[in-house]
């Protein structure tokens, strides 16, 4: 009796999916591994980092994003601006002003220092700059460049400025310029500060401090949220360049800046360096990753199962042995 030939197809088993033991597959199956794990980190939603900002400036400039809140209550200075239209400042023989001023949204809002004064400029590409409002007189809108002159010692210097919006702290230091007549020189040097970031948990949102992660301020550099801050250009948009929140207090040497952002791009224009080039801090995903305490136990938890993982493997190895 002629034997009875073997089924091609064997039902119930798949040899391909057999991977031999061997160190040519352990380095296959890690690097396939190891490029997975990669990818869904990058794919992963990074949480805002948190950043902390402490600077010494001469200057200071903003876009307005918030008209109400960058809103300054100014007593007793000089105003330079076009105010055909508004009486409470015509009838009287000096341009003095008290009130409150309001800047336009998108408007470019400059502090700057001096030994014996500070100005506030204000600048906008659009029909209106500012609004001048008054205790006992109506309101005043104003067009064109307007700018504030007051004196060190006055209320106004000694309350914290508003800055409420996308930023740049200092102006590069580079050649200086033939100073002119009357003129102490330019001013605009960032004399110090400190970048501190904070992660935000991924399950919780809450804030926490990452080790190592606070950047020093050179002198006479750029600290810049990113956007141009050109009065004739439209603000960028607030998920491009996130807007700062603080306040900048007229001190010894400048303003004496705090605030605070959840940008990851921003840029530090160091001093000497060509026009443009600028340093971008990492503030990406990893910076934190490893930190955050809502997802610490995962590391905890693969050394755990790894430890258990090769002990039952060993004792199952000479449990078949005996």
């Amino acid at each position: 009796m002629a034997k009875a030939s073997k089924p091609l197809v064997q039902t119930g088993k798949t040899p391909w999916l057999r991977i031999p033991r061997s160190g040519n597959s352990l380095v296959v199956l890690t690097l396939i591994f190891g490029f997975a794990i990669i990818l869904m980190l990058r794919l992963l939603p990074s949480p805002q980092h948190y950043v902390s900002i402490q600077a010494l400036s001469e200057l200071v400039r903003f876009r307005v994003t918030r008209p109400a809140v960058a809103a300054i209550a100014i007593r007793d200075a000089t105003i330079n601006a076009a105010t055909e239209n508004c009486p409470a400042l015509n009838e009287a023989s000096v341009k003095a002003f008290t009130g409150i001023v309001e800047p336009a949204a998108g408007a470019i809002v400059t502090y700057r220092f001096a030994p014996d004064r500070i100005a506030i400029q204000i600048e906008s590409g659009g029909s209106q700059t500012a609004v001048l409002r008054f205790s006992e007189a109506a309101d005043c809108p104003l067009t064109g460049a307007v700018s504030f002159v007051l004196e060190r010692s006055g209320t106004t210097a000694s309350r914290p400025l508003p800055i409420v919006g996308q930023t740049d702290i200092g102006v590069e230091f580079g050649a200086p310029t033939p100073p002119s007549a009357g003129s102490s020189g330019p001013f605009g040097i960032m004399w110090e500060g400190t970048v501190k970031v904070f992660g935000r948990s991924y399950f919780g949102g809450k804030l926490y401090p990452i080790a190592d992660a606070e950047f020093p301020l050179p002198v006479g550099g750029r600290l810049s949220s990113g956007d141009d801050l050109d009065p004739s250009k439209a603000p960028n948009g607030q998920d491009s360049v996130p807007p700062w929140y603080g306040t900048a207090t007229v001190a010894d040497m400048g303003f004496r800046i705090s605030a605070t952002t959840v940008s990851k791009d921003l840029k530090l224009y160091r001093p000497g360096t060509s026009r443009g080039e600028a340093e971008t801090f990492g503030l990406g995903l990893l910076t934190s990753l490893f930190a955050d305490p809502s997802v610490a136990w995962f590391p905890l938890g693969v050394a755990i199962l790894t430890v258990v993982m090769q002990t039952i493997a060993s004792w199952m190895g000479v449990w078949r042995g005996s």
